[in-house]
């Protein structure tokens, strides 16, 4: 035996629990419940104990919280007395924890109570000859070692159950490894025996639970539950992800060491908690909660479809599963082959018109027991088999009929939610060799003696071919026993009649009922007593529509705000006369559309009332201001020329939002201490009356429905200021909180708050159409000193009207020509010689401009008359907007004119050598005065032509100590 001792991690019970496959078994003409008989032996033996025992312990809690109250439950403990589960108790929860406080573990593992078991599901209706309509009987065995007795446990299991067609057997093995204690044969040799293997904690309450689920007809639903994102106590159950109606919802939530529970249940239909009940095995730490949510209450046999529930716990589970309970039914007809043809036939017309030999096969559909939607191309994910006579076929098969009573029984396995849900439907097949020998010929008569409303039906009997006589038929030697299987009205209820006796007819009579509409059905059943034949008949009266009338609601009328939120219906019901039509009687065809949008889709049937709850759930194109359209038309499927429209208006009007301001506290703000700022304006913003409350208040500053207008701070915003908006309760009210303080450090913030403006500032709160404006006053108690802050305040200014002068001086020194100073270097103790030549480029790179600026900024000069960069004691400068050469050793300085002979007279007293820059190149020359001139007068030409660089017009010498000239100097531009 294996010892289990590992913690299981608590979500594995959860979510585990919808893994495997369950069956409903149900006669074709059988739509109701079926109920589970359920016999667990459960072995209590002393290897069982520690965790093996807690957690099957455990799992079967959930197996006794999740059964329905007409299911049976019987425990057969190997070694202690056996105990019925009392599922029909109001209270669920004492009934699980008694019953669990039951089960403990010490003895040994007896077989005997497998066989007592089965006893108790035969007493029960479980026989070897065939199932039993309406009713599943399961036979769950828990164990974790061999039977007592040395057999196998297949053959210990296998001659106790062996012939028992309707029996579903789950053997679950904990710790089994030997071949000899595992049931693989029987398995494989009985397809109505499953088996479960565990050898780890996890693996046993994984595996219990696939039994469990198997067992309640429950699935997982895989898709369409989620957890609200802020509050994990809110789970939203949609069941528009399923194209099915739902019987009921299980909810078991887990919870880590603590208990759960469902605290409030909202949805647009009424449900109530059945079978709530608490979990728990502390041994090895799991708690959790069960409860059953049903439409009305479990006897109503009301539905679920496409609603969207909302789930609130008192406290925040670890994880929730949400288990549905399918509401789909399996409806089936046989045909046989006519020559090449396949024609439907009823399970009497085959016992009464087919020979062996003769070839049949089966055709299904599943439909929505709710709204009789077919079902079968929307879930087409099935598998399916039709067995006879001991053989399995396929569905397309043709079936081969022999003489004597035989089963045909097939059987459609839905994938739902990753879990299999089967259905069956059988037909029972007494074959003769000559069908004629015993027949049923059917008439039928309406307005019989005539009264409309009065039907009688007659069925002839006959017997090798002739009539069978009076005697045969009634008396206390009659060798014929007969009986109304059925006799239903188009609503499904019993209808009262008749029998009377005359030859070989039997005839019935009944009344149609006033106002009710749709098919009578009728099955007629005669049993022959001596050789056990059996012959029906069936057929069908029509009671036909001849008028319709709709009534509907009044005018509903709504704000934007209440219509999201609305919970009152439009409903509609329909009538002949003065009586009700069912919409679901497959008499009537309807469409619903609001402002042309069709909408048909969504409406739902409740109380045999046709409603439509206009909400937010509805398109957005119906959401807008307007006076809407509502149009509900119903037609006879029958005769469509047959219908009735109703008419009636959805108004949606603007909502009226309003925003009050609510100033409790002071609302003056002194700029020099915003660290320490308590002032706060709260706003309460309504809608239509309503109160936003604190989530609506979030949800509506984040999505943009509420806005706060900052603009009457303008520039104030980049200065120390920080408004910080939160929502707080303040006297049972849910507001917006508007706070001014600071992000910045003293001592800039004090500094930097000299430049907010003082004064009352707006704060403008809006929600659509609801305005509010709370008023801050910003004022100055001190800092140092009111005269102090003004200093600072006309020192800020005076440098930023200097940066903004610097600035524009930026763009007129751009205008600067640019060029180079040229100097011709004189040597006047050698006047036959120059001493060279040196050019320099100003104004021509943007690192020498940019370093002008700063010298300019520093310290300031009036930027209109700033020096470019300058060399030789020379810059050049804008004057009047021309630019000209400033020279800063002015009584050393002479203007020359090379036109003067004066001054050329001058010149001429010393010869030179200059360089010139032709092409790259700097070839030294000794050149002449005259030459020199000659050379100056060629460039200026040049540059007059605008053909190279040349040579300004004035020209400047420098005089040494001595008097005489040393230098000449001029300007030469860059094009």
């Amino acid at each position: 035996k294996i010892i289990l001792s590992l913690i299981i991690i608590p979500l594995v019970l959860l979510v585990n629990l919808a893994n495997v496959s369950s069956a409903s078994q149900v006669k074709a003409s059988d739509n109701s419940y079926n109920q589970k008989i359920v016999a667990v032996v459960y072995d209590d033996s002393g290897s069982m104990s520690g965790n093996k025992h807690s957690y099957a312990k455990y799992a079967m809690q959930v197996l006794m919280a999740t059964l329905d109250q007409n299911d049976k439950l019987k425990v057969f403990p190997l070694n202690a007395s056996d105990f019925d589960v009392d599922l029909k108790s109001s209270d669920r929860n004492q009934i699980v924890a008694t019953n669990a406080s039951k089960l403990y573990a010490s003895g040994g593992t007896p077989p005997t109570k497998i066989t007592t078991a089965v006893n108790w599901l035969t007493q029960n209706g479980l026989n070897k000859n065939s199932s039993v309509d309406g009713k599943e009987y399961k036979l769950i065995i828990i164990t974790d070692g061999v039977f007592d007795g040395g057999k196998t446990t297949s053959d210990t299991i296998s001659t106790r159950i062996s012939g028992y067609i309707g029996l579903q057997t789950s053997f679950f093995g904990i710790g089994l490894s030997n071949a000899n204690y595992r049931v693989d044969s029987l398995v494989s040799q009985n397809s109505s025996v499953k088996a479960y293997y565990a050898d780890t904690p996890q693996a046993i309450v994984t595996e219990m639970q696939k039994i469990t689920n198997s067992t309640t007809g429950r699935y997982k639903m895989q898709k369409g539950v989620t957890f609200d994102s802020k509050d994990k106590r809110i789970v939203y159950v949609d069941l528009n992800e399923y194209d099915f109606s739902i019987v009921s919802l299980a909810v078991l939530a887990q919870s880590n060491g603590a208990s759960v529970k469902l605290n409030s249940i909202e949805s647009n239909t009424t449900l109530t908690k059945n079978r709530e009940c608490n979990l728990s095995s502390s041994n090895v730490g799991l708690y959790g909660y069960s409860v059953m949510l049903s439409p009305q209450n479990e006897s109503t046999h009301a539905y679920l479809y496409k609603k969207k529930i909302k789930l609130v716990f008192e406290t925040a589970p670890t994880d929730v599963l949400i288990l549905l309970e399918p509401a789909i039914k399996l409806t089936s007809t046989l045909q046989y082959l006519d020559g090449s043809v396949w024609k439907d036939i009823t399970e009497q017309e085959v016992n009464a018109n087919l020979k062996a030999k003769q070839k049949i096969r089966t055709r299904y559909q599943l439909v929505d027991t709710n709204t009789n939607q077919n079902l079968t191309s929307v879930l087409n994910n099935v598998d399916i088999s039709v067995s006879y006579n001991g053989v399995v076929y396929g569905y397309d098969d043709e079936i081969e009929l022999i003489e004597g009573k035989n089963e045909v029984a097939l059987s459609v396995s839905i994938n739902i939610s990753g879990a299999n849900y089967t259905l069956y439907n059988s037909w029972a097949c007494d074959i003769d060799a000559d069908p004629n020998i015993f027949q049923v010929d059917t008439t039928v008569s309406e307005n019989y003696d005539g009264d409309p409303n009065k039907v009688r039906i007659d069925y002839s009997i006959f017997y090798n071919y002739l009539p069978v006589g009076q005697y045969e038929l009634e008396g206390q030697n009659k060798i014929y026993t007969y009986e109304m299987l059925q006799l239903k009205s188009p609503t499904g209820s019993d209808v009262n009649y008749q029998f009377s006796v005359s030859g070989n007819t039997v005839s019935v009579i009944f009344y149609k009922e006033t106002g009710k509409y749709g098919t009578y059905e009728s099955v007629f059943k005669i049993f022959r007593n001596d050789n056990g034949k059996t012959r029906y008949s069936s057929s069908s009266i029509k009671q036909g529509i001849t008028n319709l009338t709709v009534s509907t609601s009044d005018e509903l009328t709504l704000t934007e705000f209440e219509l999201r939120y609305n919970d009152t219906p439009f409903e509609f019901s329909v009538s002949e006369k003065e009586f009700p039509i069912a919409f679901n009687s497959n008499l009537i065809g309807y469409s619903f559309m609001i402002d042309g949008v069709d909408l048909t889709n969504q409406v739902t049937l409740q109380n045999n009332v046709l409603s439509f709850t206009p909400n937010k759930d509805m398109p957005s194109i119906l959401l807008g201001v307007s006076n809407k359209e509502v149009v509900f038309e119903v037609w006879s499927l029958e005769n469509p020329n047959i219908k009735a429209t109703a008419i009636t208006k959805l108004n949606v009007l603007q909502s009226v939002y309003s925003v009050e301001v609510i100033n409790d506290d002071n609302s003056s703000v002194n700029i020099y201490d915003l660290e320490n700022c308590q002032s706060k304006i709260y706003y309460k913003v309504s809608v239509d009356g309503h109160d936003f409350t604190k989530q609506e208040l979030l949800d509506g500053l984040e999505d943009g429905l509420i806005n706060l207008d900052y603009k009457a701070f303008g520039w104030i915003s980049l200065l120390p200021t920080k408004t910080t908006t939160d929502v707080v309760e303040m006297n049972g009210q849910d507001l917006i909180c508007i706070s001014v303080g600071t992000n910045w450090s003293s001592p800039l913030a004090n500094l930097f708050a000299s430049f907010i403006i003082t004064g009352d500032k707006k704060l403008t709160l809006t929600c659509r159409n609801g305005v509010g404006e709370g008023v801050l006053n910003l004022s100055s108690v001190a800092f140092m000193s009111r005269l102090w802050r003004w200093i600072v305040i006309l020192v800020s200014l005076y440098l930023i009207v200097h940066t903004i002068l610097w600035i524009i001086g930026f763009f007129i020194a751009k205008k600067l020509p640019k060029g180079a100073l040229v100097q011709i270097r004189l040597n006047p103790d050698k006047p036959k010689l120059t001493a060279g030549i040196t050019s320099n480029l100003v104004n021509t790179d943007i690192k020498s401009i940019i370093l002008w600026h700063l010298k300019r900024y520093i310290p300031f000069k009036e930027f209109a008359d700033q020096d470019s960069v300058s060399y030789f004691g020379v810059s050049l400068q804008v004057l009047d907007r021309q630019p000209v050469m400033v020279h800063f050793k002015k009584r050393n300085i002479i203007k020359l004119d090379l036109d003067d002979d004066d001054d050329s007279m001058a010149i001429r007293k010393w010869r030179k050598s200059w360089e010139q820059y032709v092409d790259g190149t700097r070839p030294s020359i000794k050149i002449t005065t005259k030459q020199f001139l000659r050379l100056v007068n060629d460039m200026d030409k040049e540059v007059r032509t605008g053909t190279i660089v040349g040579i300004s017009e004035e020209y400047y010498a420098t005089k040494n100590s001595k008097g005489r000239i040393d230098s000449i100097i001029f300007f030469k531009y860059i094009y």
